[in-house]
């Protein structure tokens, strides 16, 4: 079950919705960092643009038993195109990270509009994943559906918010 509130959540800056707390949270600090298991992301966000991010899996997707989800969006808004920036926080599994991450954006799709989409991969150890036929269909089809290269890196991220 996907969260009702999600089209009015992601459509603006302010966060009207009280009751959203558990799956939203709003910044313009200069860094905004989300951790588990060992794993950091950290957003570097130098313009200080005002950035939500939802926690996804368990969050906007309240019933993981049928939906894969990522573990966190953010959204970064501004007045030409906003930023959407799926990351997952995994162990060493990146084809199921890669899973989880295009099932959010084909979740999310309609609700993101024109926003750029990126993808971020934070794991404890990147294995070879150049030969792994799963791997290289599922980062094809994010690049073919959505011109989406993921970024993966081992343990931490420090993401430099451009524009």
């Amino acid at each position: 079950m996907v969260c009702n509130n999600v089209d009015d959540c992601i459509s603006t800056a302010l966060n009207i919705y009280g009751q959203c707390a558990r799956c939203r949270s709003q910044s313009d600090s200069t860094r905004i960092t989300r951790k588990e298991r060992g794993r950091r992301y950290n957003l570097i966000n130098r313009e200080k643009r005002m950035v939500t991010v939802f926690h996804v899996d368990g969050g906007i997707v309240l019933d993981e038993r049928n939906v894969v989800a990522c573990d966190y969006l953010y959204y970064v808004y501004d007045n030409k195109r906003s930023k959407a920036i799926f990351v997952e926080l995994k162990g060493i599994d990146i084809c199921h990270a890669l899973e989880q991450i295009y099932s959010s954006i084909n979740l999310l799709e309609k609700q993101l509009g024109n926003s750029e989409v990126l993808c971020r991969i934070v794991c404890s150890s990147v294995p070879k994943i150049t030969n792994d036929p799963k791997v290289l269909r599922l980062r094809r089809k994010l690049k073919k559906q959505y011109g989406i290269t993921p970024k993966i890196k081992e343990n931490n991220l420090d993401d430099v918010l451009q524009y």
